[in-house]
């Protein structure tokens, strides 16, 4: 089975939240667990700041090639309303992409992104949806539309969301709790959700205090021991104004010994709001600690030295905190709602969120108990045990292939015709000729499985038609003689595509040159065929050229990178300094080249391409393998 996991929950904004963590991990333990099955990756280029990254963490579980790479006019946070109608079409775009990869099953992280970035993502909207399943965390906006969904963007953007989990073939629920919270609200069939539950990365886990946690207390002001929450967020909802009233209530022999610490990031507006609330409920200065922003390292060591975790939160789709705190061996307490019980799993450890005295009440009689601290630590190491993201990912790949079974198993995709068809019938969509041309490049960006492994060959720096001041006649002569030998040899495997810089449009890109391949290789026009169709593990050789300003085609060299392309720079005297800032390799057509370049490379905090001296005699045939074998 062929499975395609939509990454944008670990590229958008939320990639700094638990449910970023959660995409990047399930992902992970899917790949790892996906035997028998083929697994790919879509990105979205619009995120470009992720892409190297994600890269990196899946390097030796997904191969290069599958990692692909689509292409959007931004910008379409729905934020922005007038961004809707660009969103609609970005959205048809992304589906259409994923169509052309075939895959017999979608696996979508992370559905409700788009509203503050250039997220997209949708099932149902121009492709079919049944081979869709959606990771679903809570529905708690749309039980809850007055505290969440106050304006008309955020009520629309949410509204399309829950259309895409309702035509979705299958839902993924992270907690039992979830599922029959979706069943019940939505109204779908019983057998289109699965719980598939969670778990946490393995850096939370018990261990002796570290030498980083002096500092870390005395930066927060912490001065004793702790009652902590770490609710990730300040909405009504993680009912942080109740656990302040509830340690109000505590026996002051109990508050002399603890400070209440709540470890999150906020603003100004939220902390003068919980310290005016801490003040009515009588708290001294330096009772309550609001530690803003703690890294993972510094939340596990807070977990780990904290003398009671307390997760009062009214309504959560998981309550990962919680799990969180015991897999570091803490002692946990939370409340008996929602999905909060099966995550804890302990009735000793539960009170009523909506009563502070109950989370006093609670809060006492543990840290009064040495018999029951034990109890419930011991518990919480075995609760924890029972959860792991390797279990999670089978759960997924089971659900993906009990869904998959019984669906057609031909799928015909719309054509490429039909897409733009829809897409100019969109309303409000705009007309001008620069989004018409963004669009055009998104179009010419459509993965083509059926294509060939390309080597495009910058011919730029070759033409005749640029000015002698901006033209290296070295370099241009170097690569002419091998665009003539790569044209008589044979390259196993890959299709020699010439190809120059445009800016037809109004945009720098790359445009193929078959006329000038055709016609020979001593340039007459060059002109330009259709705008490059670029894939994962097709090579690019270039030798710079083509009048665009270096941050142009630096900011060209870096896109074809972040979708796998391999990339080899000719340098030569005049070739501008670090313009192979994002090469895979470089070649240099002298020893005193081959000199400048590593004086510049050793003076620059960059990665490190390979770099080698073009002999003389070296058969051009040879530079594939070459450019190849220069990956960082």
């Amino acid at each position: 089975m062929r499975i395609l996991i939509d990454m944008q929950g670990a590229q958008s904004e939320s990639r700094f939240r638990g449910i970023g963590r959660y995409s990047l991990a399930l992902a992970l333990g899917v790949a790892r667990n996906a035997a028998g099955h083929e697994i790919w990756l879509a990105l979205n280029g619009a995120l470009a700041p992720s892409i190297a990254d994600l890269r990196r963490v899946f390097d030796g579980l997904v191969p290069p090639e599958r990692i692909r790479v689509f292409d959007i006019p931004a910008p379409v946070a729905e934020i922005d309303a007038a961004n809707v109608p660009r969103c609609r079409a970005a959205e048809m775009l992304r589906e259409h992409f994923i169509e052309q990869l075939a895959p017999d099953a979608v696996l979508v992280t992370s559905l409700f992104e788009g509203y503050i970035d250039d997220s997209v993502v949708s099932a149902g909207r121009f492709a079919p949806a049944m081979r869709t399943a959606i990771v679903l965390y809570d529905l708690i906006p749309f039980l809850n539309p007055d505290a969440y969904l106050g304006t008309p963007e955020q009520r629309q953007h949410y509204a399309g969301k829950i259309a895409s989990l309702r035509q979705a073939g299958l839902l993924l629920a992270i907690s039992d709790y979830t599922r029959q919270e979706a069943i019940d609200a939505l109204g779908l069939d019983p057998q289109r959700v699965v719980a598939i539950s969670t778990a946490v990365d393995d850096n939370f886990r018990p261990a002796a205090p570290g030498p980083a946690l002096p500092a870390l207390r005395q930066r927060c002001g912490i001065t004793r021991e702790t009652i902590m929450y770490a609710p990730g967020g300040f909405d009504a909802r993680k009912n942080i104004d109740g656990l302040i009233a509830a340690y109000g209530m505590l026996p002051a022999p109990l508050r002399a010994r603890h400070q209440l610490v709540i470890a999150s990031k906020l603003g100004e507006h939220e902390r003068r709001v919980m310290n005016e609330h801490a003040q009515r409920h009588g708290l001294a200065p330096g009772e309550l600690v609001l530690t803003g922003y703690v890294s993972d390292e510094e939340l596990v060591e807070l977990y780990r030295s904290t003398a009671l975790f307390v997760f009062p939160s009214k309504h959560e789709g998981f309550g990962l905190p919680a799990l969180e705190a015991m897999a570091c061996g803490a002692i946990v307490i939370g409340a008996n709602n929602t999905s909060i019980p099966e995550v804890i799993g302990c009735e000793e450890a539960m009170f009523d969120a909506g009563s502070p005295a109950s989370i006093a009440a609670k809060i006492e009689q543990v840290l009064d108990s040495p018999a029951l601290q034990e109890r419930l630590r011991a518990h919480g190491r075995v609760q924890a045990a029972r959860f792991s993201w390797d279990a999670t990912a089978r759960k997924a790949l089971d659900a993906l292939a009990a869904h998959q079974a019984p669906a057609p198993a031909v799928h015909v995709p719309a054509s490429r015709a039909d897409l733009l068809r829809a897409i100019m019938d969109i309303p409000g969509l705009p007309r001008e000729e620069a989004y018409l041309h963004e669009l055009a490049h998104c179009l010419a960006g459509m993965p083509d499985p059926s294509r060939p492994r390309q080597f495009l060959f910058d011919v730029s720096a070759m033409l005749e038609t640029q000015s002698e001041g901006q033209r290296d006649p070295v370099l241009a002569g170097v690569l002419r003689g091998h665009l003539r030998e790569l044209e008589a040899a044979a390259l196993p495997g890959l299709q020699l595509e010439p190809v120059l810089l445009s800016n037809q449009g109004g945009r720098w890109h790359y445009r193929y040159a078959r006329r000038y391949l055709a016609e020979s290789a001593v340039a007459r026009d060059g002109a330009p065929d259709a705008a490059i169709d670029i894939g994962p593990s097709d090579l690019f050789y270039t030798g710079g050229g083509g009048g665009a300003p270096d941050a142009e085609q630096a900011a060209l060299h870096a896109r074809m990178r972040e979708r796998g392309v391999k990339l080899g720079w000719l340098a030569g005297p005049d070739t501008p300094p670090l313009a192979w800032r994002h090469a895979d390799a470089v070649l240099c057509t002298s020893q005193a080249v081959l000199a400048r370049v590593r004086e510049a490379l050793s003076s620059a905090s960059l990665p490190h391409p390979a770099v080698a001296l073009l002999e003389a005699d070296a058969a051009p045939a040879q530079l594939p393998a070459l450019l190849g074998a220069g990956a960082r």
